[in-house]
């Protein structure tokens, strides 16, 4: 699954990137919320994942990504056996 970088324009008018410049943008989040409703899901999915790079490009990700991966390393994991016993005992 990729980001596409295309400017598809919606049968309301507004892009994918308008959104993300009306975020950082004068709008209120009402008026985005709006703004997005009117979107395809195509475009409506480009906005998501957009969102979703910008979040994985936060020190405060990557520093939570870092400690999680460092645990599993240490051997701090659960196995799909353990899960599925706990689920069990409810």
């Amino acid at each position: 699954m990729s980001f596409r970088w295309s400017r598809p324009e919606s049968e309301a008018g507004i892009d994918a990137f308008q959104v993300v410049a009306i975020l950082i943008g004068t709008m209120s989040v009402l008026e985005v919320k709006q703004a997005i409703s009117k979107m395809t899901k195509q475009e409506r999915r480009e906005v998501q994942l957009y969102l979703i790079k910008l979040r994985h490009g936060t020190p405060s990700w990557k520093r939570s990504t870092a400690k999680r991966i460092r645990d599993m390393q240490a051997g701090k994991f659960t196995t799909a056996e353990q899960l599925e016993a706990r689920i069990a005992r409810g």
